[in-house]
């Protein structure tokens, strides 16, 4: 399974925070994703992120608070705008991917991964 590169923002100081987080999710390649862990529910970046149409990303939650929220992000190609069918396409392939994965790891006996996987599974449905 490949491995997506794990932004912590509860590392990057307050007042550059957004700033820093914006910097790197427009810095990812068509087809790139990354999973953002914030303090907080990241309300306001996703504002800024639908306001910007220079940003064109897919994104969606993977854990929900309360001591701190994940999210996944993944760019798109620049430009295009993104219809209802093309997102809801995007998110069904990422949740048949994290059940494949919760799946593959539990039948390897990789519980508390599988756990993991599982659980983000089950945030993406809600």
């Amino acid at each position: 399974m490949p491995t997506t590169p794990v932004l912590d923002g509860r590392t990057i100081p307050k007042d550059s925070r957004i700033q820093e987080i914006v910097q790197q999710l427009k810095d990812l390649s068509p087809g790139d994703s990354l999973v953002l862990i914030a303090p907080h529910e990241p309300a306001k970046l996703l504002q800024l992120l639908v306001d910007d149409s220079s940003i064109s990303l897919n994104w969606a939650p993977l854990e929900k608070g309360p001591d701190h929220w994940r999210w996944h992000f993944t760019a798109r190609v620049s430009g295009t705008p993104r219809s209802v069918g093309e997102y809801l396409v995007w998110d069904h392939r990422r949740l048949e991917a994290l059940l494949a994965q919760s799946l593959k790891l539990a039948r390897a006996g990789l519980w508390p991964e599988a756990v993991l996987r599982f659980d983000e599974y089950d945030t993406g449905l809600r």
